[in-house]
């Protein structure tokens, strides 16, 4: 790739990463923060404690459902944002989760109640000095010998040759930046940390796992597996 090239995509890559200014700035903190604190309001009264109450079979979590929602799964999500709530009203968009979570909130209705938990692309999100309060709270959700099934970006993917092509940038650092910061990421994992990580908070039996391989593999996102780091864990 020529400099002309490698230029071009710097400056469509800085154009995507700036942030809002003046009074979108200031809303989109309010929304993001009421997002997170009525999701917990929810779950503190809880509003939703028949969804797991009245579940039947094999009690999966899905956290963070985004646009994937497995009928297999509880599908979870925060509480709509004021743009969603917007579009919801604007648009006919529905919200599809089943269940509003905070893994932030360690949430009774669910503790020691679930079989597994597929936690896809959702670590990554989360400051640096609260992903270790995330994991415990994973983890005590989960029945004894319940499944954690873990998956994070890969930066190391952008070192490879052919690099994955997610990002739509055949330039390795800006790749990276785009990985990171496009997607407000807020700390990035490799395979060694995340586990390291987990078996602090007392997961055990924690092994590298592929796209679509072991326990749950069935619910990959499959565009995502060029840059994926999967991994598959027991609760004590």
């Amino acid at each position: 790739m020529n400099d002309d090239q490698v230029l071009k995509e710097f400056r469509s890559l800085a154009v995507l990463l700036s942030n809002p200014k003046g009074v979108k700035k200031i809303v989109n903190k309010i929304s993001n923060w009421l997002s997170l604190n009525i999701t917990i309001l929810i779950q503190y009264f809880g509003v939703q404690d028949s969804i797991i109450r009245n579940h039947e079979g094999r009690l999966i979590l899905n956290i963070g459902s985004g646009d994937e929602f497995p009928e297999e799964c509880i599908n979870t999500d925060l509480f709509p944002t004021l743009g969603e709530i917007f579009k919801i009203f604007t648009k006919n968009k529905k919200v599809r989760c089943d269940y509003f979570l905070n893994i932030l909130y360690k949430d009774k209705s669910l503790v020691g109640k679930v079989d597994a938990i597929l936690f896809s692309h959702v670590l990554e999100h989360v400051p640096p000095h609260l992903s270790l309060t995330v994991l415990w709270n994973l983890r005590d959700f989960l029945k004894p010998g319940g499944t954690l099934r873990i998956s994070v970006p890969c930066l190391n993917a952008y070192d490879k040759k052919p690099m994955p092509s997610n990002q739509n940038i055949v330039t390795p650092i800006l790749a990276k930046n785009s990985l990171v910061y496009r997607w407000n990421h807020k700390f990035m994992y490799d395979q060694r940390l995340l586990t390291i990580l987990l078996e602090s908070v007392g997961f055990t039996d924690v092994q590298t796992t592929a796209c679509e391989r072991d326990e749950m593999g069935e619910f990959d996102v499959t565009r995502r597996k060029e840059e994926t780091i999967y991994l598959i864990c027991k609760s004590r």
